[in-house]
């Protein structure tokens, strides 16, 4: 998702120029470079609340529970322990399903939210290439 975004934005710099002038779409994409961010901010959020928050946090007492261990067995039971805390934290486990479900809805959001930008974005460069090449003839017709 992070990925898609990032993408969007990709594509929203390399062609900057291209877009500030096409009318009426020029707010459009603005707004939509706005949503875009905020929905970037969000996954970028989510996701480094996982890293820090959740699996860097529970690291150490992780390490410091593999190093008593004095079998195999009560690593086994260390790394699940482990396994299954990180899973509730990050919202992956049944209990969580109703927060879950939420998720994967706002992401599927945020795919459509891509494609409708695509389209937008694909009508502003046809608006910017018919412009210009309207401009061309006219310049071609006066001379």
């Amino acid at each position: 998702v992070e990925y898609v975004l990032g993408s969007m934005w990709k594509q929203q710099m390399g062609s900057k120029k291209v877009l500030e002038n096409v009318g009426e779409l020029e707010g459009e994409l603005r707004r939509a470079n706005l949503v875009r961010h905020e929905m970037l901010l969000f996954v970028a959020n989510l996701g480094n609340y996982a890293m820090v928050e959740v699996i860097e946090a529970h690291w150490k007492v992780f390490l410091d529970e593999v190093k008593k261990a004095t079998n195999l067995d009560e690593l086994i039971k260390t790394h699940e322990r482990m396994v299954d805390t990180i899973l509730e934290k990050v919202l992956l486990t049944p209990k969580n399903e109703g927060i879950c479900k939420h998720l994967f809805k706002l992401f599927d959001l945020i795919f459509r939210f891509k494609h409708s930008y695509d389209v937008l974005y694909t009508t502003a460069i046809e608006e910017h290439h018919k412009r210009v090449f309207n401009s061309l003839v006219a310049f071609s017709t006066m001379g």
